[in-house]
């Protein structure tokens, strides 16, 4: 079963470097660790980190610690609930670390299986058909029983729905291993909340003590959308990404069909990367979903793209945005962000300054305000749904299908 990375609808990466070297000695540095994480081969940093002398191996002492412990851990006993919160809780954060001890047996043999499964697929210890079958049976025995071959397609986020559905139950709200004390005395039981999506082309699992949820009415080019959100408090488990670097890199933000998720202590709800990067983009896929659901992927990055910069006011974040697009850009529908990215910035170009070309080092690109640069990402995203509507009701006059793509190949 093949498998091709993807992200979950809005999360926006950075180009992340190479490792770096030291002498000829292999040392991954931070770097190292986030491509290779995002690759999906974790098999040389743990053979820099077991290596004698490796002495951290371009980390700080704690965090290459922290790394080892993930990938190379001892073998716990069955049921060793509190060796588990150990090494679940190695080298993390001081929040995370307590969240993490506070979890119950049952949820701290949920992040094992996940554990497990994420290690055997960033060391290439298994296949993706093995790993998610392998999966389910680390945890199915305690919910639902064992389940042989639930996986059946090779998309990683049609089988993590397939996951939450079997483990609704199970995740909704796993109790806690200490009460608090309410006013009057009365021990009040905490839950804790779970979300399963797919991220990267991985399953991923989220864990967190409190939330939030707010409902927000996203102004889009194209109309109003409403989006929820849950604002997600005292978070212990980050995402694969942010557990196999310890929180090197890792998602802030969570999306699937009908929902989105935040880390609430990494933004400001008032400011242009939760207002445009998360709402703006989030809330153009759902609008598009809706109203234009046979749109490609790379149409479909495209637009939400549009959508943050239409949404942006503020320069020095419409300015980021350009610079991450343009380090982005590439033609060819084989990867859709680099795709849109590319044909974006092109169409952004040849209107505000009649540029033939996308050079990133072209000077014209900063001089450029958020009010120019929404204003043209306004223009463009409206002659896309105009464009895709007028092609649709051609093609659907002739007998043909709803048309999905405008980017040229």
């Amino acid at each position: 079963m093949s498998r091709v990375p993807q992200l979950w609808l809005f999360a926006l990466l950075a180009l992340l470097g190479g490792c770096a070297s030291d002498g000829g000695r292999d040392q991954p540095g931070a770097a190292g660790v986030r491509e290779a994480a995002l690759q999906g081969d974790l098999r040389k940093v743990l053979a820099a980190l077991r290596a004698p002398g490796s002495a951290g191996v371009g980390l700080p002492a704690d965090l290459a610690a922290c790394i080892r412990a993930r990938l190379d851990p001892p073998a716990w006993a069955p049921g060793d609930a509190q060796g588990m919160a150990d090494g679940a809780a190695a080298g993390a954060s001081d929040a995370s670390s307590r969240a993490l001890a506070a979890l119950a047996p049952d949820a701290l043999a949920v992040l094992a299986a996940f554990e497990a499964y994420w290690r055997g697929l960033l060391l290439q210890e298994q296949g993706p058909d093995q790993a998610e079958n392998d999966l389910l049976q680390g945890i199915g025995v305690m919910s639902v029983g064992r389940q042989p071959n639930v996986f059946i397609t090779p998309d990683a986020a049609a089988n993590a729905v397939l996951l939450r559905r079997t483990l609704a139950g199970t995740l909704d709200a796993l109790p806690q291993t200490t009460a608090k004390t309410q006013p009057n005395g009365v021990p009040m039981q905490e839950g804790v909340h779970a979300f399963i999506g797919a991220s990267h082309g991985l399953i991923d699992l989220l864990l967190w003590r409190s939330d939030e949820v707010r409902s927000y009415v996203v102004a889009l080019p194209d109309g109003n959308v409403s989006v929820m959100v849950t604002l997600m408090k005292e978070a212990a488990v980050h995402g694969w990404l942010g557990w196999a670097t310890c929180d090197i890199d890792a998602d802030r933000a969570w999306a699937s069909a009908g929902e989105l998720h935040v880390l609430a202590d990494q933004f400001d709800v008032d400011a242009d990367a939760f207002r445009a990067g998360q709402l703006g983009y989030y809330g153009q896929q759902q609008w598009d979903t809706a109203q234009l659901p046979t749109l490609e992927p790379a149409e479909l990055e495209y637009r939400a793209s549009l959508a943050v910069l239409a949404r942006s006011a503020n320069n020095g974040y419409a300015q980021s945005w350009l610079k991450e697009q343009l380090a982005l850009a590439a033609n060819g529908r084989g990867e859709p962000r680099r795709h849109a990215a590319y044909w974006l910035m092109r169409q952004l170009g040849k209107q505000l300054f009649n540029a033939s070309d996308i050079a990133a080092d072209d000077a014209r690109w900063r001089g450029q305000s958020a009010a120019t640069l929404s204003a043209a990402a306004r223009t463009l995203l409206l002659a896309s749904t105009q464009h895709v509507r007028a092609a649709t009701a051609r093609s659907e006059l002739g007998g043909g299908p709803p048309v999905g793509y405008f980017l040229p190949d």
